[in-house]
């Protein structure tokens, strides 16, 4: 990417400032509980929080710099509100029968809670309890939004051009999704619901929980322990080396769940991620790593200017494998009947995150055109339950934002093109050959602007589905 001279010197401030709030927010989430000073870091670069930086790279044709720059200035004008929802967060309490219960405690202990009135206690004290961060959340969205409104990207119009796809067209195979995989998933979570005895109906407890449930009887076959192991494991048997990457995954006091993968300095990534309580956790770790070894591969400018769907990518094609169960019997030297097990719930995990992807997008695509309201809120609500199938709260949809949702979508479709380009170069046990890193350097690569070559054109979007359904009914 050529750029003049001024832009190089915004494109440095935006590096450090990018890398001073990830080193906070992911020492944050990780439990360590000082303030986080968002509006302090956002100070340290003031002109990156002002259109001239954004207008000057529009206006050279260096698109990625310019999105980057909006983004940014997104970020800083809802840095205050954010300060003081991650300040709210941190000090609640949840009260749960006789104990009181500081809120990241409550939330880490809630996933791995198999005490059905216990559990149904603590999902309510904590949608109760998270319901106070929700101003703050729709304070911040309506500062990104308008943000935008001041850089004229306020309609999808401008704002395509800039992402490099057209938000529409995602929005349509995103209800296309939604609508074509709905039977097959319901009827798929309700047979797994019946074969662990869990009642779907009771206790709006997040389908994540549901979903890690049919894990929770194969802890012996897949132990949460070894998943930093495992993870690393899968990057080296595809000849990826995860050396360098700091991996901090430990229990502590404060740690809120959830996957934080930084660059905090030109040679130095970390990956943030929950406390392994459940093997699914593994599947996030191994996304972790995978999304930290994509970004090692860049350059500093690069790594800040990235499409972050690409990094995500590689991100899920790591922790693909764990729907396999070839990989389960080899690696794990797990029997046939618990690696088939292991692999296909694996699978309906995929299944149920794709439709997730899918309707968090449409939700944030919707808040983007409205702002932050409650019929809004509601309606984000009705989706996201219908795409789980779980009655589960609508806490937290205003931290939606639509760039980053259209990313994670985006994310697992290539993820998809990426496996049918791995089999076809390296065979269908390509997660234990060496030669497959190949064709993942490459499409990390810096020159790869004509990414079909690599990964190959889209498939038929109803034959992707199929794959997918296909994959968790086995």
């Amino acid at each position: 990417m050529s750029l003049a001279q001024p832009n190089h010197a915004w494109l440095e401030a935006l590096r450090v400032q990018r890398e001073r709030r990830a080193r906070a927010l992911a020492g944050w989430q990780a439990g360590i509980r000082k303030s986080v000073d968002l509006p302090g870091l956002a100070s340290r670069a003031p002109a990156l929080g002002t259109p001239e930086p954004f207008l000057a790279a529009r206006d050279a044709n260096a698109l990625p710099l310019a999105l980057a720059l909006a983004r940014e200035l997104g970020d800083v004008a809802a840095a205050r509100a954010e300060s003081r929802a991650l300040e709210a967060l941190a000090g609640g309490q949840v009260s749960v029968e006789l104990e009181l219960l500081a809120l990241p405690e409550a939330l880490r202990e809630l996933p791995i809670c198999v005490d059905r009135r216990r559990r149904a206690l603590l999902a309510k004290a904590v949608d109760d309890a998270l319901r106070a961060i929700e101003h703050h959340q729709a304070e911040a969205l309506e500062r990104r939004l308008e943000s935008r409104t001041r850089l004229e990207l306020s309609s999808e119009n401008a704002l395509n051009p800039l992402l490099g796809f057209e938000l529409g067209a995602l929005a349509a195979d995103a209800e296309r999704i939604l609508r074509e995989t709905n039977d097959a998933a319901h009827d798929l979570l309700e047979f797994r619901f019946r074969r662990a005895g869990v009642d779907a109906g009771r206790g709006g407890a997040g389908h994540d929980f549901e979903l890690a449930l049919q894990l929770l009887d194969l802890r012996e076959h897949l132990s949460p322990h070894r998943s930093l192991e495992l993870a690393r494991e899968l990057a080296r048997g595809v000849g990826l080396d995860p050396r360098g990457i700091a991996v901090d995954a430990e229990a502590r006091p404060g740690r809120v769940p959830g996957l934080v993968v930084a660059r905090f300095g030109a040679n130095e990534l970390a990956v943030v991620a929950a406390p392994l309580g459940t093997p699914a956790d593994g599947e996030t770790l191994a996304r972790g790593v995978g999304e930290a070894i994509h970004l090692a591969l860049l350059d500093g400018d690069d790594a800040v200017l990235i499409d972050p769907s690409l990094a995500k990518s590689t991100g899920w094609i790591l922790a693909r494998p764990l729907v396999e169960p070839a990989w389960h019997r080899r690696v794990l030297r797990n029997p046939s009947r618990p690696a088939h097990e292991l692999a296909q719930a694996f699978a309906l995990r995929s299944l149920f995150a794709l439709r997730l992807a899918a309707a968090r997008f449409l939700v944030a695509r919707e808040l983007a055109n409205q702002g932050p309201t409650e019929s809004a809120k509601d309606h984000a609500r009705s989706r996201i339950n219908s795409a789980t199938g779980v009655d589960g709260p609508a806490t937290g949809c205003f931290a939606l934002d639509v760039i980053d949702c259209a990313s994670e979508l985006r994310a697992l479709l290539l993820s998809e093109r990426l496996h049918r380009a791995l089999i076809e170069h390296a065979d269908e046990d390509w997660w234990r050959n060496p030669h497959a890193s190949e064709l993942l350097r490459a499409h990390a690569s810096e020159t790869s602007l004509n990414r079909d070559s690599i990964v190959g054109s889209a498939p038929e979007l109803a034959k992707l589905l199929s794959g997918f359904i296909a994959r968790a009914a086995n």
